[in-house]
């Protein structure tokens, strides 16, 4: 006989994600004027992840046809160049699997069709700098996908370096009478 005193969350970190391939998306409407914190992000990123390869995949009215990139800080350098104009079509979006994640740069405002995008079964990673944006389009995206949103007008752009690099995830733990503990899912 036992019985279970109190259900903790044990953290086990996992330090320095290095991922190889991800996918990039970049909103290029008009309502996007001012991304130098979301380039300056890609640059730190490519200091980071310097073995990170993709897709890069621009999003007017419609999306673009994927171009390929060999690091993020040619990525960042491409799209300094990059005019932003036009509507935003991101609800017709299908982000495929075909990479580790998504970094998904929008300020979430549909010009063209209400709804999300089709996520993938990979992480989608969700990032503004714009004043104003849909948070509510950007946090569900990112919480459907096990990822995160990230405001740069409220994070640093070390800060999201560094919650991107460094990957925690949750384990329950059940604790038992008399100091024993056993690591079980909650359905047990």
């Amino acid at each position: 006989f036992f019985c279970v005193s109190a259900r903790q969350q044990k953290v086990v970190q996992q330090n320095q994600w290095q991922p190889t391939r991800v996918n990039v998306l970049w909103d290029a409407s008009g309502s996007r004027l001012h991304h130098a914190k979301e380039l300056e992000l890609l640059r730190q990123l490519d200091g980071q992840w310097p073995a990170a390869a993709g897709q890069l995949v621009i999003v007017r009215e419609k999306a673009e046809a994927p171009l390929a990139f060999h690091s993020l800080g040619e990525l960042a350098d491409y799209l300094e160049s990059l005019p932003c104009d036009g509507a935003s079509g991101l609800s017709r979006l299908q982000l495929d699997s075909d990479c580790e994640a998504w970094l998904f740069f929008s300020d979430g405002l549909d010009t063209v069709l209400p709804g999300l995008p089709q996520a993938a079964a990979v992480p989608v990673y969700t990032f503004t700098s714009q004043v104003a944006h849909n948070a509510n389009l950007l946090s569900l995206l990112a919480e459907q996908t096990q990822a995160s949103f990230f405001n740069l007008n409220r994070w640093q752009v070390p800060e999201v370096v560094e919650a991107l690099v460094t990957i925690t995830r949750t384990t329950p733990k059940l604790e038992c009478q008399g100091g024993e503990s056993t690591h079980r899912s909650a359905t047990q």
